[in-house]
């Protein structure tokens, strides 16, 4: 049964992603221009990790909770499903790719002796990147091995994160509908399972497929704590996950995302109890920019590493605004005003639309 969000709760939902989001670029720009604030002395783990541990959480909690959200007749169907998760993120993420494409170009063509991904920067990559194909099981095969395209090293995560939505859509569709398991759905189900199939519990992010489901087990957990329970959980789990951060110097531990999910578990139940509060409409724009803010900063972050004479302080404020600034910009033209999703108009329909994305 799909469970109505407060105000409140989708207000937490936004500054989450907004935070996430933030961590993950600050954490590379640090890492960059200042990493004498907290990486030389090895005093804390790398925080854009945080970030996307988080992104992973929400991004699972969110996906069931939108097909739930069409699926309360059982007649959503998973090509629709692909369809929507296609139009959501393929409207943003192709003009990223494009952005990253064009800003690499003029990097090579302007000061090609710094530019240092010429081994990523192809053809190849970018279709491969394009059909989300980075670093998935497909690497496996000789000479197909298909790298991160150029600057766009945060790229890494989204072709995990678009199998797992295939995945999971397909077997939650599948089991709740009663839908018979025909030979072409089991070649489906094995396809959809082998591509991203050593990221579920290892590989890079040492299992991003587990937070993932981590983020599923919040929609149906959270509201089972009860509101003193989850304060207590709450407070508890960030003492423990704060110690276990600074002394092992890695987020990507199962530790780690055990006490993350439960922050965010309690955190959906103390949220819960706020029902006055509506979305804010520049929250709601902020939080929806961050897609392409973590998609293109890195981009933006390598680009302007050179082409300036500030100091590393003044070139880390630099990039930070900027690529705020151009998410704000490109998020409007192509995720607010969709100007990429007028040629995929037939492909809409009633199950494209939803509260939260």
């Amino acid at each position: 049964m799909n469970k109505k969000l407060s105000g409140f709760q989708t207000v937490f939902l936004d500054v989450y992603r907004i935070v996430a989001a933030l961590l993950v670029v600050l954490g590379h720009n640090l890492d960059i221009y200042l990493p004498e604030l907290l990486y030389q002395p090895n005093y804390f783990p790398y925080i854009q990790n945080i970030g996307v541990v988080m992104l992973f959480l929400l991004s699972g909690f969110l996906t069931v909770y939108s097909i739930e959200k069409r699926n309360e007749e059982k007649n959503y169907k998973y090509s629709t499903f692909v369809k929507h998760k296609f139009l959501r993120i393929m409207k943003e993420y192709i003009p990223a790719l494009l952005f990253i494409a064009l800003i690499d170009y003029v990097s090579i063509r302007t000061n090609s002796e710094n530019y240092w991904f010429y081994d990523t920067y192809s053809a190849e990559n970018f279709l491969g990147n394009l059909l989300m194909l980075q670093w998935t099981s497909v690497q496996h095969i000789p000479n197909c091995f298909i790298d991160v395209f150029g600057t766009g090293r945060p790229l890494w995560t989204m072709s995990f994160e678009w199998w797992f939505y295939m995945l999971f859509g397909f077997v939650y569709l599948t089991l709740v509908n009663n839908k018979k398991i025909t030979i072409k759905k089991a070649i489906l189900f094995c396809i959809l399972l082998i591509i991203p199939v050593e990221y579920i519990i290892t590989g890079a992010g040492n299992g991003l497929g587990f937070i993932f489901l981590l983020g599923i087990f919040s929609y149906y957990l959270y509201d089972r704590l009860s509101y003193n329970s989850a304060w207590i959980l709450f407070i508890l789990s960030i003492i423990v996950n704060g110690w276990i951060a600074y002394a092992i110097k890695d987020i990507f531990q199962i530790y780690n995302f055990f006490t993350m999910w439960i922050i965010f578990t309690s955190a959906l139940k103390i949220s819960s109890n706020f029902s006055n509060m509506k979305r804010s409409t520049i929250l709601s724009f902020v939080s929806q920019s961050t897609f392409m803010l973590y998609l293109t900063h890195y981009s933006i972050t390598y680009f302007l590493l050179s082409k300036t004479n500030y100091s590393n302080q003044a070139r880390f404020i630099i990039v930070i605004v900027s690529s705020i600034g151009l998410s704000f910009i490109m998020y409007y033209l192509f995720g607010k005003k969709e100007l990429l999703y007028v040629p995929f108009r037939k492909l809409n329909d009633k199950y494209t639309q939803t509260t939260i994305n």
